[in-house]
């Protein structure tokens, strides 16, 4: 399993999101300390928004296959290579299947 809460889910370079298979293992996760999640919280509590756990099925992804897509108004806006510091010959090989 895999946590996240809304938008956001456990990254950094210390603590990768680490495939959990038992409870604890999503406890240490989301127990650890981490930034970006304690920013998505503060953005959750100002709003007075309901904040929710979500735990998915874990996939390994590969660094080349993984993009962010930017909507506004129900509009692709913008995509972009995740892992853009690096070049990945799999993109072009792959160009079909990943359009």
């Amino acid at each position: 399993m895999a946590p996240r809460i809304g938008f956001c889910s456990w990254k950094s370079p210390r603590i990768q999101i680490l495939a959990s298979y038992q409870s604890r293992g999503v406890l240490y996760t989301i127990c650890s300390e981490n930034e970006r999640v304690a920013r998505a919280i503060a953005a959750h509590l100002s709003s007075e928004t309901s904040l929710f756990l979500h735990l998915r099925k874990w996939h390994d992804i590969p660094l080349w296959s993984e993009f962010r897509i930017f909507i506004r108004d129900r509009r692709v806006i913008g995509i972009s290579q995740y892992h853009h510091q690096s070049g990945f010959a799999e993109i072009p090989a792959n160009e079909r299947a990943i359009k």
